[in-house]
């Protein structure tokens, strides 16, 4: 069967319903459908509204308006004694049942709201209203009536025909003394206890639960209703207003001579009267069906406060049998209250602005928040660099607004809370330009306002970046010359001198405050102060210098002139042992050793190990920095492209990809290689793949990025090492050009 035939099965079903008792749907007595229905008590048995048996029973003779059947006998009860007439009731709601999936036979568009007995016509509330019919017609509310259906309570257990004294709480079922050793509760042996217990412990939770929401959510959807009507209401008087003014301008133009354009304006004057009438209708019918959907949510409000009933005065046998329907029920009632909107869908304003001929005039709504929003939001902005936002103004009908006049507030909140507030411009052509100033780098919010309330979109998120202003441009090149090779790792002690160190030219170079060179040593070979491959290169607190040899497999400890002193550390895949060693951290008289091929971060001390860190998480660690300030360890992994921020004790804390700013343009591939943590706890990190460096902050927020292939000034073709001076400049290696690349930062 097809959908459209269904739906007209439906039609004529609902339609059979009434008018087999169109007769017995109206009181006698107001001709309207009976909210209470109740017998008369007379032998016609016909029905009444309750509030009109209050009238007939103050008259001397009772007799029925329908038949005129008189009391033969006097009949001293009130009318609120009288029965109730369940039999319209039932017509009443099965009309209801029936007709709840029709459509208006007008507007063929929202839900049938009323039916019209004495001319058999379903529409919706507005067509009702604009319907020309006799106003004697009698209708009938098409709200369909559900209630909630409760569990039935068993006294014996089915099974074992024992009396149901314990409830489990795994199961969510009452059960017998037998059941608790029967084989589907054999393992709940926590999870059940006896009837009494269980709902002692589970009331006040219930009740917490039911009660306070669901006061809160009833008065919400209450105000909401309240609203809609009113609003409803205010939409159509201002567009008889509206009307008004436009005839109001007519009568004064009619003094125009000219007929030609005087019919001109007659016709403009029409499509305006027109265009307030669609208006006026298009807004009532969002209001109509907004209004659907909080009386809807009103159904499951009232349901639940039956169920509130229950959980007050019913046993403890029923308290447990509605628990689970009590909290899932509440569960569902949160996402329909989340739903629904907290005001209503349009606003009341349109405004007629007359014009001199041949123009006869205009119409005019203000900025509508629900359908207004910023236009070319960037991904980020730069730290105390004034930023400007557009706002794009529609009215409610999501028609572009050519006035201004709307009171708009704006304001950004970092990802601390803290707020910023925003100028807004209004250059009274329907845009708002919003300019702020962001006090704090990372994520950041940007919320616009309308009235008070916010716009399509609103808040914003994107990021504020740090700003590194001469980063794509270095202040210095260090190249020794031109002998210097491949460059794999750098340091900085406290007094400013760093260390670098050169695998092709198995050695290390040291450097004074000024970046001039002091001495290098090292040489080929696995003997003491020798290397095969230098890699990481770390100071400690006593300027001591410790430089790991990738090949080698070893740790070797030197001081400041380069003299040998120690190593530790052997190949192999034990604690203690290592494989393929290459960035160093020297922290608190421990010395921490990235393992590219044993995957994880060890830590020695005076030689010995002692700690393992990120045995778990990590894959291909190919850098690391102590964070001091906060106590981590942030970890450069190649292998998961990710970083990893660790507590010194071993606790991994964190992690986040390294996929740039523009992460909906993903590169085939991206290897961060290195990287390091600047004064205000940003971290960089170097990309081998495509020569970037980018600047994240600790949400894993990119907030800078720069760099590009090439030999030229802030070019790199294989960049590796990252450090940043005292001063905060950064030291870039790049082992393809063969060269150390300085940029200030200030």
């Amino acid at each position: 069967m097809t959908r459209q035939t269904k739906n007209t099965s439906r039609y004529m079903a609902a339609k059979i319903v009434v008018q087999t008792a169109t007769i017995k749907l109206v009181c006698p007595a107001c001709n309207q459908i009976p909210k209470k229905p109740k017998y008369l008590y007379l032998s016609c048995n016909h029905s009444y509204c309750e509030a009109c048996l209050e009238k007939i029973w103050q008259q001397p003779d009772i007799a029925c308006l329908e038949c005129g059947e008189r009391a033969v006998f006097p009949i001293t009860d009130g009318p609120k004694r009288l029965p109730d007439s369940f039999y319209i009731s039932h017509l009443l709601d099965e009309l209801a049942q029936k007709s709840a999936d029709l459509k208006c036979e007008e507007c063929k568009d929202v839900s049938v709201a009323v039916y019209r007995p004495e001319c058999g016509s379903f529409l919706c509330n507005i067509c009702n209203e604009n319907y020309k019919i006799s106003c004697g017609h009698s209708k009938v509310e098409m709200k369909p009536k559900k209630s909630m259906v409760w569990p039935a309570i068993d006294k014996n257990c089915t099974k074992h025909n024992h009396k149901l004294k314990y409830f489990c709480d795994k199961c969510e079922e009452l059960i017998c003394r037998q059941c608790t050793t029967a084989k589907e509760h054999s393992d709940h042996k926590y999870s059940c206890d006896t009837v009494k217990k269980t709902a002692s412990k589970h009331r006040y939770r219930l009740n917490q639960i039911v009660l306070h929401n669901l006061d809160d959510m009833n008065r919400d959807l209450t105000k909401l209703h309240s609203n809609i009507v009113d609003m409803k209401q205010k939409i159509r008087k201002q567009g008889d207003e509206v009307v008004t003014k436009v005839d109001q301008h007519y009568a004064k133009l009619q003094t125009q001579h000219d007929d030609k354009l005087l019919e001109s304006l007659m016709e403009q004057r029409d499509q305006l009267k027109q265009q307030v009438h669609d208006l006026v209708l298009h807004r009532e019918k969002a209001l109509v069906l907004q209004l659907q959907i909080v009386e809807m949510a009103q159904d499951e409000v009232m349901d639940m406060i039956h169920l509130r009933d229950v959980l007050n005065i019913g046993s403890d046998q029923e308290l447990l049998s509605v628990k689970k329907q009590a909290v899932d029920g509440m569960e569902h009632l949160k996402v329909i209250h989340n739903k629904v909107n907290t005001r209503p869908l349009h606003s009341t304003t349109i405004e007629f602005i007359a014009e001199p001929p041949p123009q006869f005039g205009q119409l005019f709504t203000y900025a509508n928040p629900r359908t207004s929003s910023i236009v070319d939001l960037p991904d980020h902005i730069f730290l105390g660099k004034e930023t400007e936002f557009v706002m794009v103004s529609k009215d409610c009908d999501d028609n572009l607004c050519y006035r201004g006049g709307s009171r708009v507030f704006a304001q950004l909140e970092s990802n601390t809370g803290t707020m910023t507030y925003a100028y807004v411009q209004d250059r009274n052509f329907g845009k708002y330009y919003i300019t702020v100033t962001a006090q704090q780098a990372g994520a950041a919010k940007l919320s616009v306002f309308i009235d008070g309330y916010p716009i399509k979109g609103s808040p914003y998120s994107f990021i504020v970046s740090y700003n590194y202003p001469a980063v794509n441009k270095p202040t210095k090149i260090v190249d020794n010359n031109g002998t210097i090779g491949t460059t794999r790792s750098i340091a900085f002690g406290k007094n400013g001198m760093w260390a670098v160190t050169d695998t092709s030219n198995y050695c290390v170079y040291i450097y004074d405050d000024k970046d001039e060179l002091l001495r290098k040593f090292g040489s080929k070979g696995s003997g003491a102060g020798q290397f095969e491959k230098p890699f990481g290169v770390a100071f400690d607190e006593n300027y001591h210098l410790y430089v790991s040899d990738s090949t080698n497999n070893v740790v070797q400890e030197f001081d400041i002139d380069g003299n040998y002193l120690s190593n530790f550390g052997s190949k192999g895949t034990d604690y203690g042992e290592l494989d393929d060693p290459r960035a160093l951290e020297a922290y608190n008289g421990k010395v921490y050793v990235c393992e590219f091929s044993n995957h994880r971060i060890s830590v020695f001390q005076s030689g010995d190990f002692c700690q393992v860190i990120g045995k778990e998480e990590l894959s291909k660690p190919m850098d690391m920095k102590i964070d001091i300030a906060n106590s981590q360890l942030i970890v450069c992994d190649t292998g998961h492209k990710h970083i990893f921020i660790f507590a010194l004790t071993g606790e991994c804390s964190g992690t986040f990809d390294t996929k740039g700013i523009r992460r909906n343009v993903i590169p085939l591939y991206y290897s961060p290689c290195s990287l390091n943590i600047d004064v205000n706890g940003f971290i960089l990190v170097r990309d081998l793949s495509n020569c970037h460096l980018r600047i994240y902050d600790r949400d894993g927020n990119c907030i800078h990025e720069c760099g590009s292939k090439g030999v030229k000034p802030g070019q790199f073709l294989a960049p590796f090492a990252l450090a940043l001076s005292p001063r905060g400049s950064i030291y870039a290696c790049d082992e393809g050009s063969r060269r150390i690349q300085i940029f200030s930062t200030s």
